[in-house]
């Protein structure tokens, strides 16, 4: 299977077309639950899924930043 993978990811973007067909599937997803104290600290569980195709990591990790930098904003 990890052979697969690797042969298809070794295609050109306009070729790769095995994953994510469904127009849906471009759509990033957010996720959050609700926020508790642990000790001192104030946490929110945050998950982000994305194809990597669509999103780079590193614009990933710059929005949870920037999210962390607003959240706390507030204290």
């Amino acid at each position: 299977m990890l052979k697969t993978f690797v042969e298809k990811s070794k295609r050109k973007p306009e070729e790769q077309k095995d994953y994510f067909t469904a127009k849906d599937d471009s759509i990033p997803r957010l996720s959050w639950d609700k926020y508790y104290n642990e000790g001192n600290k104030l946490l929110l569980p945050f998950s982000i899924q994305a194809h990597y195709s669509f999103v780079d990591g590193i614009r990933m990790g710059q929005y949870v930043e920037y999210l962390q930098r607003y959240l706390s904003s507030f204290e």
